[in-house]
């Protein structure tokens, strides 16, 4: 009888104890486990539908529903066993029965928790912090798909750079060229730079080209940062409006024989011109990205996609004239005032002055005459080429060293790609140099002043649509053809439901379409412009509402006001506002009041 009460004791000690583990386990567990299944259920069973999921998102969601799954099953075994035990009145039977199932139990259940562990072990380190099963490290960290030191690219001071995020087959002798939306501190990104204070003049600074690799950290990414590249590792130069620098590795990146990723860190302690920190707020730890860099040298020269206007075509005098090249070209050949710029020219009777500017990724240049001509719909400065004339545009091919093409020779006195190759302007696939390779056209201009507001004819993803593939980006067709430098994430911004900490990156890339939707290359005539946003991947559970504002314009430099849209038409009385295609009279009420206002 003694014996039988020890053993009983003994034995409610051992069901005692695995209830207490079974318990810790689904008070631990549960907020990573239960959430998934909560948030991930359904969401599932749709990507796997549509296919647009990253295929380890589903295979880790699978794993954890069905690891919670046997684990519920556990504990159901475990109080079967107990009510056998509690029930067995002393038959021998009968308690070996129960022992063998809570033995069962407590085995399945170290293999569950174990099986749990690896599983999330492997898928965090497959997906980044905080992997698939929850926010890293509890649920007051970030999304599993959000990534850390991006968001200043579009929310933050950064308009663009080059590579951009994640971009794989990268020649070796690439530059790397960060735009920003405002003018920066020279010094936060060349040491040895001297402004004297004066910011913004450069003409009494001293000079230097050397990297200031305390706040620019250019290194493999396998070696980490302390293999960042020293300052004569790189020369760095920059743009006459000091938005864009370019930093060129004095020696080739990756390898001959394999890919490498790279990584560029920009620091917390760069400056903009006024002397503030560039990058505020939730984004103060600076910006960050990675892409790859493959086994070839870039030896192809780049050529002139397309232009507007249309050589031998008339046009209004306050047309913008858009040049759109077959690939990014270094900013430092192709912008600049014609005061003091030649690499570029326009010319009505002699030299126009104005500005040739970059934009659309380095892939556009667009120039805008100094000469004030008017106002469009926003009150805004118009300005306009000579009326009524022959206007001639040349982009000069760079010079090269005999046994160097198609490299040029720096300073460049034409426009470069982003290895420093020289102007293909005849298309032949060879670059020749100037004079041979300089691209020349000529329109004429009336005196008209055109003044019609762009419209918007289409968006993608539609307003209000859900279930929409986190990858997939966002499209804008107009309905006219726009200025590529308005067409920024300072005009077009992208808000959310979530917290700015959470803003995922995006950035913006046009072309110029037929009326027939094709690339309008060569002679094909463009009819309209497809503005399309690359961006982070959508966090789960999140509203995103695309934002356009009447700075963005057209190739007249009309300004988007009234904001027309298929419900909002050009011509509609009152209701400035239009938000999910909905006219509305305010910017907090009607159709736009569930919109959180979002600060450019």
């Amino acid at each position: 009888m003694r014996k039988g009460k020890q053993n009983f004791e003994k034995n409610a000690r051992l069901i005692f104890v695995l209830v207490i583990s079974f318990a810790f386990f689904f008070i631990f567990a549960t907020p990573t486990i239960v959430g998934a299944v909560d948030v991930g259920l359904e969401p599932v069973g749709e990507a796997i539908g549509a296919s647009q999921t990253d295929i380890r998102v589903i295979v880790a969601r699978i794993i954890n529903v069905a690891l919670g799954l046997l684990a519920v099953i556990a504990l159901s075994l475990t109080l079967y066993g107990g009510f056998l035990w509690m029930t067995a009145g002393g038959v021998e039977e009968r308690v070996e029965k129960a022992k063998k199932v809570l033995t069962n139990a407590a085995i399945g259940l170290a293999i569950i928790l174990m099986s749990w562990a690896i599983t999330y072990f492997v898928f965090s380190a497959l997906l980044g912090e905080g992997g698939i099963f929850g926010p890293g490290g509890g649920p007051s960290g970030p999304p599993a798909t959000y990534e850390q030191f991006s968001s200043a690219l579009g929310n933050g001071v950064i308009s663009y750079h080059y590579p951009a995020r994640g971009a794989t087959d990268i020649p070796r002798n690439t530059r790397i060229l960060v735009t920003f939306k405002k003018e920066m501190s020279i010094e936060s990104f060349i040491s040895g730079y001297d402004d004297n204070d004066t910011p913004l003049d450069v003409s009494d600074d001293t000079a230097s080209d050397l990297l200031n690799g305390a706040n620019v950290k250019i290194y493999r990414t396998a070696d980490g940062e302390g293999s960042a590249l020293r300052e004569t590792g790189a020369c760095v130069r920059f743009t006459d409006d000091l938005k864009t620098f370019v930093f060129q590795p004095v020696e080739w990146l990756g390898s001959a024989s394999e890919n490498v990723s790279y990584t560029v860190s920009l620091g917390p302690n760069i400056k903009d011109a006024e002397g503030d920190d560039a990058f505020q707020g939730s984004m103060s730890d600076g910006y960050q990205w990675n892409f790859q860099v493959s086994t070839f040298v870039d030896l192809t020269p780049p050529e002139v996609r397309s232009v507007f206007p249309r050589a031998s075509e008339e046009y209004p005098k306050n047309v913008v004239i858009q040049i759109n090249f077959s690939e990014p070209v270094d900013p430092t050949s192709a912008t600049g005032h014609t005061s003091r710029f030649s690499n570029l020219m326009a010319e009505g009777g002699g030299i126009i002055l104005g500005t040739f500017s970059i934009s659309n990724e380095y892939k556009t240049v667009e120039f805008l005459s100094d000469e004030s001509c008017g106002t469009n719909s926003c009150g805004g400065e118009v300005f306009c080429l000579p009326g009524n004339a022959d206007i001639g545009v040349t982009v000069k091919a760079a010079s090269m060293a005999s046994d160097e093409a198609p490299a040029a020779i720096f300073p460049y006195n034409g426009v470069v790609d982003m290895a420093g190759n020289s102007l293909d302007g005849n298309g032949n696939g060879t670059a020749e140099g100037p004079s041979t390779d300089n691209y020349l056209w000529t329109f004429r201009t009336t005196d008209n002043v055109l003044i019609e507001p762009p419209s918007v004819v289409s968006v993608n993803p539609s307003a209000g649509e859900g279930v929409v593939a986190p990858d997939l980006p966002v499209e804008i067709i107009w309905d006219t053809l726009m200025s590529f430098s308005g067409l920024n994430s300072s005009n077009i911004l992208l808000g959310d439901n979530q917290e700015d900490e959470f803003a995922i990156w995006y950035s913006f890339d046009s072309e110029n379409l037929t009326e027939d939707g094709l690339a309008a290359e060569g002679e094909l005539v463009p009819h309209h412009t497809l503005t399309s946003m690359r961006h982070g991947l959508f966090l789960e559970e999140t509203e995103y509402y695309p934002e356009i504002f009447s700075d963005v314009k057209d190739v007249y430099q009309n300004c988007f006001s009234p904001a027309a849209t298929p419900g909002c038409p050009k011509d509609r009385d009152g209701a400035p506002w239009c938000c999910d295609e909905q006219p509305s009279n305010s910017r907090s009420t009607g159709a736009c009041q569930s919109f959180p206002v979002k600060q450019r």
